[in-house]
């Protein structure tokens, strides 16, 4: 067994606004490890950001969420396109807002199997992240998930399953 590994990570929310290099450079300066952010859709601040973490020698934890799709074929084919886009940049592992909280179970297991082909593939490790309006929305729809299939990991912000189960939605 390896020893744990722990990393401060700075989140960019809230700084989204802020340039790429004055917000790495104020991460190094407050003592974090690294970021935990979006990765650029463009490829030339993709780069930029890649340089910019190895300049400052700064971790990564990228994030999915913008996969889109009319039917879960386009969907996962546009999950799959945005895991590779947040794998550009060498992340520790890559936090995916996975999936719709309308999808069936059938669409949920095939998000997790191209979560799943994608890891295979390229050695990055996707997490899903409990979320409102996604897959792991509710406690309740992640027994489901876990019920059928247990062998995925999740990042835990349970504060949405607080909004989804003590609320009307």
């Amino acid at each position: 067994m390896s020893p744990l590994k722990l990393y401060l990570l700075c989140p960019q929310w809230g700084f989204e606004e802020m340039d790429i290099e004055l917000f790495l450079h104020k991460v190094k300066e407050d003592g974090y490890d690294g970021v935990d952010m979006v990765v650029p859709f463009e490829k030339k601040q993709r780069n930029r950001l890649r340089q910019l973490l190895e300049a400052y020698d700064l971790k990564i934890v990228s994030h999915q969420h913008q996969a889109t799709g009319q039917n879960i074929i386009d969907f996962c084919h546009s999950y799959n396109y945005f895991l590779n886009l947040s794998a550009e940049v060498t992340p520790l592992r890559i936090n995916s807002h996975s999936g719709k909280d309308y999808f069936s179970l059938y669409e949920q297991l095939k998000v997790l199997d191209t979560a799943a082909e994608f890891e295979n593939n390229t050695g990055y490790e996707v997490v899903h992240e409990t979320h409102r309006g996604r897959m792991l929305n509710s406690p309740g729809t992640a027994k489901e998930l876990f019920d059928v299939r247990s062998d995925f990991q999740i990042t835990a912000d349970l504060s949405h399953w607080v909004c989804v189960t003590e609320s009307y939605l």
